[in-house]
C-alpha cells in the first residue's frame, strides 16, 4: 500500500520537475516561455510516471495469481496423497489378511 504512495509521490516530483525545468529552460534561452511545450512536457511525464506504477501493479497482481495457483495445486497434492493413502492402507491390510489366512492353511 505504501509503495503505490511512495510511486504516486515521485511521480508528482517527476512531472513538477519536468515542468519547472523546461520552463526555466525556455526563460533563460529564449526569454519568454512556451506553453505549449510545457503542456507536453507535463503530459509526458505524467504518462511515463502512470506507466511506471501501472507496470508496478500489474507485477504485484500477477504475483498474487502465481501465489494463488500454487495454494490451488497444493491442496490438489494433498486431497490426491489422501485418497492414494486410504487405498494403499486398505489393499496393504488386504494383503495382510490373506498372508495371514495362508499362514494359518500352513500351521494345519
Amino acid at each position: 500500500m505504501y509503495q503505490n504512495l511512495i510511486g504516486a509521490i515521485l511521480s508528482a516530483i517527476m512531472v513538477i520537475s519536468s515542468v519547472l525545468l523546461t520552463w526555466r529552460w525556455f526563460s533563460v534561452v529564449h526569454g519568454e516561455v512556451d506553453p505549449y511545450i510545457i503542456l507536453c512536457a507535463f503530459l509526458l511525464t505524467l504518462s511515463l510516471g502512470l506507466l511506471l506504477l501501472n507496470t508496478l501493479y500489474i507485477m504485484r497482481r500477477t504475483v498474487e495469481e502465481i501465489e494463488n495457483a500454487k495454494r490451488v495445486v497444493s491442496i490438489g497434492y494433498k486431497e490426491i496423497e489422501e485418497r492414494l493413502e486410504t487405498k494403499l492402507s486398505k489393499g496393504l491390510r488386504d494383503i495382510e489378511e490373506s498372508i495371514n489366512d495362508i499362514r494359518r492353511m500352513m500351521y494345519r
